[in-house]
């Protein structure tokens, strides 16, 4: 099988569906072709050309053919998609719309499936709009060419989104964009990596920088998720995609939210939940919805040098404050 023209991948903390329960594999195409594979902790998003469609199609076949000798199902890992969500995405997806390369897909299957995760791996590596006043010294670079502007590890990476839209006509409506946070953007103009405030916990903390992080006096280790002591602290917002209330925002333990347009994956802006958080105010990577009452359950963690204090907010359909409590359980 040739190896798709544009790959669109990222290593995948977590995914919201929104309508419907997706399967554990998806595989759509537009004219050029879209293939997702769920890996159990990966996404990857082929797009390949006309003529790749045509082998996929024949490699397809012949699966098919080789599978229904036998009836005992097959779990191989798919080692490509686990490899590639360690990879940058250079090019985004406004939109595509989609048709099944293989098989068909329900037309009773209508919602939207959202999954975030980081993408990005090496600082500006996408270009600026060229309208820009300000352009970048130099050019994004393909991963471990440079290395001062690769992240430390892969969950530092700057978040994306995907979106996949199922209308119920037996198409897919496909795109795919970074959230544009203050750091990502501050390093797309740029051009190189910025935010290095992390990077120290990496390097001196722990077994594997020699155990020294743990030995100097506070607040030289525990600061660093504090955004008041850390001016190079870095919201990559890249943890989890929660579409809530007709709302869409993204996650990271030690920020606030930002909110995304559900329909273009375009970034609002950093979001306080209408006055509910401060603009320093961490906000939790996570959440639970309670189908029951049709709520959603949110939690931040505030960290100091010497404690922390953990706080659950419940809202309501509305996205507000539940009445009990000030929402706060």
């Amino acid at each position: 099988m040739r190896l798709p023209a544009i790959v669109v991948s990222f290593f995948c903390f977590d995914a919201v569906v929104y309508g419907f329960h997706s399967p554990g594999l998806v595989s759509v195409s537009s004219g050029s072709s879209i293939v997702l594979r769920n890996a159990p902790h990966s996404t990857t998003t082929a797009l390949a050309s006309s003529q790749s469609v045509e082998s996929d199609a024949a490699a397809a076949a012949t699966s098919s053919s080789s599978s229904s000798s036998s009836d005992t199902p097959t779990t191989d890992t798919d080692m490509k998609a686990y490899s590639s969500g360690y990879q940058t995405v250079f090019e985004e997806l406004p939109c595509s719309v989609c048709k099944a390369s293989v098989g068909q897909i329900p037309n009773d299957l209508v919602g939207t499936y959202f999954r975030s995760g980081p993408a990005m791996f090496s600082a500006g590596s996408i270009l600026p709009p060229k309208m820009s006043l300000i352009k970048p010294k130099t050019n994004p670079v393909p991963d471990g060419q440079d290395p001062d502007r690769m992240v430390m590890h892969p969950f530092e990476g700057d978040g994306a989104v995907l979106g996949v839209t199922f209308p119920g006509d037996g198409t897919a409506v496909a795109r795919f964009r970074f959230v544009r946070t203050n750091s990502f953007t501050n390093e797309r103009k740029k051009g190189r990596k910025v935010y290095t405030a992390m990077e120290s916990t990496r390097q001196d903390g722990g077994p594997a920088g020699g155990g020294q992080g743990n030995d100097f006096p506070l607040p030289m280790y525990r600061h660093h998720l504090l955004p008041g002591l850390n001016k190079k602290r870095k919201n990559t917002s890249n943890t989890r995609a929660v579409y809530f209330a007709k709302k869409l925002i993204t996650l990271w333990e030690g920020g606030l939210p930002y909110k995304l347009d559900s329909l273009a994956l375009s970034t609002e802006g950093r979001s306080q939940l209408g006055g509910i958080l401060k603009e320093k105010d961490p906000f939790g990577g996570a959440a639970v919805y309670d189908s029951a009452k049709d709520r959603m359950l949110f939690y931040s963690n505030a960290q100091d040098a010497k404690t922390s204090k953990l706080t659950v907010y419940e809202f309501n359909s509305k996205f507000r404050l539940v009445p009990d409590k000030g929402g706060i359980v």
